[in-house]
């Protein structure tokens, strides 16, 4: 139910921002366009998602602030927050429930724009479109507490620019921030070293653009030329750093950094890739600051970034950017180069305490050269190991097989003899038999070659055993015993191939 405001809810209604910044004349004007409505509990004012541009006063009784459907916070009419707007977001990042009976007001954002604006000069165009709603659209605004918003509404200064007016100078010192209401514009950077532009983007309502200067406290970067007349809204320098920037930038140290990203953060580098390469952060992704517009898109909104550069102010500028995607971002305070350094002089005072005298000088032996090295040992010495161990065990089943063909082949050996002698004693110079005594000798022969190859490969795998024994000797004197262990085990089998060649 909508009923006209009364006297009590007309002067509840100028306490609202920024209602209360009105003239007597403006307010008794927005008060004959408005009406007060009335909402049992449970009823809700707006709902999460809604683009409808009004906003929404509390005059009396309490409402809560649902995200998805749970309690986020609870605004009272005798709280400070109920001065502002509710949910001033668009979309609505809240749904607003009457917790109790409630009665508010809604008012057309385009009717606050146009008490809100600022005289107009003789040659200026008709009333002006919505220019708070295109503030209050803004993702940067909409991240800043309702009460900047209230300043910054207050601060901003209407200028009306023609085509090709440049509003703002590459190479000058960064003074405003400013926000596009009507007309469009071209974005430039001149190369110094062929002196030519390149276009980087077109800018049109509701963009804004200038806060990369006031962020970093550097000169601008880009030029921005006007394409066709227009309407530009401005903030100085120190309202954008008190009202803006500084709600906006959270700086933490290196070990709240290293927390954030423990935690599934991502560290997050805008300076040159060759800055990058030579001394990134560990698992870092490289974005530089002059691409980070264009590249956004590609980064997971759903992940908190630790932005950091060599100083920390390119990294105030690339946080703003990403604020203004609605992608969560910190800076690390400083930049990266004072951690640089630290780590570098903590490294050079271990190396200056970690220091060995030589014989004839006093140099500072290369700590990090010493631990690689050992560390290199240390792989060496366990490949030598695994490789021991491998050779140990193929060089036991070689000569387990070896053993069983020297003791196979002496037994036929041993046969041939026993049925030579015999056929050579029943024989009595039969050809059939000695043609069978040449057969035995035949394959007494070839079993004699079968025991030289046997032998061959027992030299290799000797020969092998010796290289790896050396090595393992001079990086693990415990494995000696073994070592002897297993040059007596080779000479034991040797003793035996050479019996078994004497006795063939």
């Amino acid at each position: 139910m909508a009923v006209v405001p009364t006297s009590h809810e007309a002067e509840l209604l100028k306490t609202r921002v920024p209602i209360n910044t009105l003239s007597e004349e403006d307010s008794a004007a927005l008060l004959k366009k408005i009406t007060v409505e009335r909402l049992k509990r449970g009823e809700y004012l707006f709902r999460q998602g809604d683009t409808d541009p009004k906003n929404v006063y509390l005059l009396s009784g309490r409402v809560d602030l649902l995200l998805d459907n749970k309690v986020a916070d609870t605004i009272a009419d005798d709280l400070e927050t109920a001065r502002f707007a509710l949910a001033h977001q668009f979309p609505r990042k809240f749904s607003a429930r009457a917790k109790e009976p409630v009665t508010f007001v809604s008012i057309e954002s385009q009717l606050l724009s146009d008490l809100l604006a600022p005289p107009q000069t003789e040659n200026s165009s008709t009333a002006d479109e919505d220019w708070m709603t295109q503030l209050l659209r803004s993702s940067v605004v909409q991240h800043i507490p309702p009460a900047n918003i209230q300043n910054v509404m207050m601060r901003m200064e209407r200028v009306e620019v023609k085509a090709g007016d440049e509003v703002v100078k590459q190479g000058d010192e960064g003074c405003y921030f400013f926000l596009i209401h009507k007309g469009r514009c071209v974005v430039t950077r001149r190369h110094d070293d062929n002196g030519r532009s390149e276009e980087l983007a077109h800018l049109g309502p509701g963009d804004n653009f200038g806060e990369e200067a006031l962020l970093s406290d550097s000169l601008r970067g880009c030029s921005v030329t006007m394409l066709t007349d227009g309407v530009l809204f401005r903030l100085g320098k120190e309202d954008f750093t008190a009202f803006i920037k500084r709600p906006l930038t959270k700086d933490v140290n290196y070990e709240e950094a290293c927390k954030i990203v423990a935690a599934g953060g991502m560290w997050l580098d805008v300076r040159d890739p060759t800055e990058h390469q030579r001394n990134g952060m560990d698992g870092s992704t490289n974005i530089p600051l002059h691409s980070l517009r264009f590249q956004i898109g590609g980064l997971a909104p759903d992940r908190q970034y630790v932005v950091y550069c060599a100083d920390g102010s390119q990294s105030a500028v690339a946080a703003f950017l990403l604020f203004e995607r609605d992608v969560q971002a910190v800076v690390l305070k400083g930049g990266i180069d004072p951690i640089l350094q630290a780590e570098k002089s903590t490294a050079s005072d271990l190396q200056d305490e970690a220091a060995l005298p030589q014989q004839a000088s006093d140099e500072a032996v290369d700590i990090s050269r010493l631990m690689q090295e050992r560390d290199e040992a240390r792989k060496q010495l366990t490949l030598l190991e695994k490789s021991l161990l491998e050779t140990t065990e193929k060089y036991e089943q070689v000569q387990r097989k070896l053993v069983t063909n020297i003791s196979t082949l002496k037994q036929v050996v041993q046969d041939l003899k026993l049925k030579l002698a015999a056929a050579q004693e029943n024989s009595g110079g039969d050809e059939a038999l000695m043609q069978r005594i040449a057969e035995l000798e035949h394959e007494k022969a070839e079993r004699d070659r079968q025991i030289q190859q046997l032998e061959s490969g027992q030299r290799q795998l000797n020969a092998e055993m010796e290289i790896l024994l050396e090595a393992s000797e001079e990086n693990d004197r415990a494995g000696l015993a073994e070592v002897m262990q297993l040059k007596e085990q080779i000479n034991d089998l040797q003793q035996q191939l050479k019996a078994a060649k004497e006795g063939s």
